[in-house]
């Protein structure tokens, strides 16, 4: 065989994939408000060479039950891993125990299908095609998607779901809703996407969230609020202690703390970024990422471009 005639990266990519599984068992215990486990040193140092930024894309079981997930970096050439409520519903595992662990790194082409989702959608004609036609990083939505979910029974409408978005049964075109005038409740003045939303008419003050706090937190809060405000005019909601932002829908929340705000912003696409202390999937196409803000420094150009998405999410009033 000539050399010509070989694709040597997809022979490397071949090769480092079909790496041995690294085993080992790790605490499950809460950084945050996020269940994470520690990696073993020795494990990261073996997942070295397939690092891209510090993070490792794996895949592999917890407690058996088959998992895709990103090493991320903590300093020192050490890794943690995020460990969902999906993930620890389908392992049976909670925050406190001891969880066995086998992993393996992949590269980013690699998108397996569990077999309990792959029956799903060969039991619904076309879907399969259409879902192994998408991009890897399209299957990789659908998947976080379908496996975030704390149920089986939730799984498997969310399977449904996906073939029927996959099979053009959703529509995904502006609809009617997104331009018509927001309804507002005769009693609070609230206003929804939604006629007749269900929700609670009683009043809040803005001050509510804010009591007990330095006066230096509501300072980084309304300035905050002012570069959010930086694309068009956006409402702030107060809830009890926190807030919400929203401008048809709901795109952020402020929580105040004494000594920082956790601030949670809708994105259209997952953003592995370390400043993130958790990422969550609600739809395809919508993310919920929490970022810590300590001091005006935190309000820089980055967190200006995820707001900038944020708000394209409130402002389309379509969260499906």
């Amino acid at each position: 065989m000539e050399l010509g005639t070989i694709d040597w990266l997809s022979v490397i990519i071949a090769m480092r994939t079909r790496a041995a599984p690294e085993r080992f068992e790790s605490k499950i215990y809460k950084l945050g408000i996020n269940p994470v486990v520690d990696v073993p040193e020795g494990v990261s140092q073996r997942f070295r060479g397939h690092a891209r930024a510090g993070r490792v894309l794996v895949q592999g079981t917890l407690n058996g039950v088959p998992i895709r997930s990103t090493l991320m970096p903590v300093g020192g050439g050490r890794h943690r891993m995020y460990v969902n409520a999906g993930m620890r519903a389908a392992a049976r595992a909670e925050t406190g125990d001891i969880a066995s662990l086998e992993l393996r790194p992949c590269a980013s082409e690699e998108v397996p299908l569990p077999e309990k989702i792959a029956a799903v959608l060969d039991r619904i004609a076309g879907a399969r095609m259409l879902f192994d036609a998408l991009p890897a990083s399209g299957r990789r939505e659908w998947l976080r998607y379908i496996n975030d979910a704390t149920t089986a029974r939730a799984r498997l409408g969310r399977v449904r779901k996906a073939a029927e978005d996959m099979l053009g049964r959703r529509s995904s075109e502006p609809s009617e809703r997104e331009f018509r005038p927001l309804w507002v409740c005769p009693k609070c003045g609230k206003e929804f996407v939604n006629r007749n939303q269900t929700h609670s008419c009683k009043r809040r003050r803005l001050e509510d969230a804010f009591r007990g706090k330095p006066v230096w937190i509501r300072d980084l809060f309304d300035q905050f609020v002012d570069l959010a405000s930086i694309g068009g005019m956006v409402k702030t909601v107060p809830n009890g202690d926190w807030l919400s932002l929203m401008v048809r829908v709901r795109f952020a929340t402020i929580r105040p703390r004494k000594k920082w705000l956790d601030v949670t912003l809708w994105l259209p696409r997952r953003c592995e970024f370390s400043r993130f202390r958790r990422i969550e999937t609600i739809a395809p196409g919508v993310h919920v990422h929490t970022v810590r803000l300590v001091r005006p420094q935190d309000l820089d150009s980055e967190l200006a471009s995820w707001l900038e998405q944020a708000c394209a999410i409130g402002r389309r009033g379509n969260i499906r």
